[in-house]
């Protein structure tokens, strides 16, 4: 299968939500969907925070991969880490999270 990532812009935020709120009733994340709107918002309007890339099989909007950045000493300047990566039920075990990880290197 073919996939693509897109970085998501705030006009994306009604994409990206579903996508949060499934992914944090699977690890059973306790928030409230204010709280995940306020976060998603804020990670989308701040580039220097972090970023949150769409995966795409096609035109089919498969999961997320969410980045944040920090600031480490021992790496002597900013970070990222993943913080959320979340592909939807019917596509996983096809590589999609895999593949995604390496293309927004």
């Amino acid at each position: 299968m073919n996939y693509d990532v897109r970085l998501a812009a705030e006009r994306d935020l009604h994409l990206v939500l579903p996508l949060v709120d499934a992914y944090h009733e699977f690890e059973h994340v306790e928030s409230s969907e204010s709280d995940r709107e306020t976060a998603v918002r804020t990670l989308l309007s701040h580039a220097a925070f972090g970023g949150i890339w769409l995966i795409y099989a096609g035109k089919e909007l498969v999961g997320y991969v969410a980045l944040c950045r920090g600031y480490s000493i021992e790496f002597k300047g900013t970070d990222a880490f993943v913080d959320e990566l979340y592909v939807r039920p019917e596509f996983r075990g096809r590589g999609a999270g895999s593949w995604a990880l390496k293309a927004i290197k």
